[in-house]
């Protein structure tokens, strides 16, 4: 189950510090949004409850299907254009007898697989963000 790179980013390599700055949402009012910059994203998907292989993707591509807007890809690096964005994929299909050892070993998987793929960048910031039981996975 791999962790796979699905946007390279154009952004510094290396020890960046996450960056915080305030965006006016508007030039005629006073309101203002915190803007967050990130050089690592990982998505972590949902649970697949008919075994749908390509259900890692389409979690997060409307509407599902290979022709359909993976936002991960098309979107996101256009807010954030500088991180690396990753999809974590892993068996979350729901099968009798499964139990909690097995999602725990998905969890440490997903830990060494981070630590494998950030050992020369290790400092650089980084966002998980999950669907579903992948928050709970990333927990």
């Amino acid at each position: 189950m791999p962790l796979g790179e699905i946007a390279a980013g154009h952004g510094k390599e290396g020890k960046e510090e996450a960056k915080v700055e305030s965006v006016a949402l508007s030039p005629n009012t006073a309101t203002t949004a915190v803007k967050l910059t990130f050089d690592s994203i990982i998505a972590v998907h949902s649970l697949n409850p008919w075994g749908n292989p390509d259900h890692a993707f389409d979690t997060w591509r409307k509407p599902k299907g290979a022709n359909g807007n993976l936002w991960l890809r098309d979107e996101l690096p256009k807010t954030v254009p500088n991180a690396r964005i990753f999809l974590y994929q892993y068996d979350s299909s729901p099968a009798f007898g499964s139990s909690k050892k097995r999602f725990v070993h998905q969890a440490n998987d997903l830990l060494e697989r981070i630590h494998i793929n950030r050992t020369e960048c290790s400092n650089r910031p980084i966002l998980l963000f999950g669907h579903n039981l992948g928050g709970i996975l990333i927990k």
